[in-house]
């Protein structure tokens, strides 16, 4: 992951990255979104999840955040809504533009 943040210069735009290393159980357990959320001393109501996998829209469900289904991912749209996810989104600028509408 660090990896590829620095070759695309995408670095500062995190302010926590949770890899396999830092959990014991993986997605779709929530056990990474739930640590996320305590490190960055967040509410998980509050918070929203961007993923693009099945499995990553079933831990943030379990996790208790908001979730945004990416419908670029390897993921067909129909998968992808069956988890019933808060948002579906199709590129990164909708993501921005939840943000901007104060989803957090």
């Amino acid at each position: 992951v660090e990896r590829g943040l620095r070759r695309f210069d995408l670095g500062g735009y995190f302010d926590l990255i949770v890899a396999a290393e830092d959990v014991t159980r993986h997605k779709p357990d929530p056990a990474p979104i739930i640590l996320a959320v305590g490190r960055l001393e967040a509410q998980a109501a509050t918070t929203l999840y961007v993923g693009d996998s099945t499995h990553d829209m079933h831990a943030g469900r379990a996790a208790g955040v908001l979730t945004a289904a990416a419908a670029w991912g390897p993921f067909p749209r129909q998968a992808l809504e069956a988890t019933r996810p808060d948002y579906l989104v199709d590129s990164p600028a909708e993501v921005g533009s939840l943000l901007e509408a104060g989803v957090r």
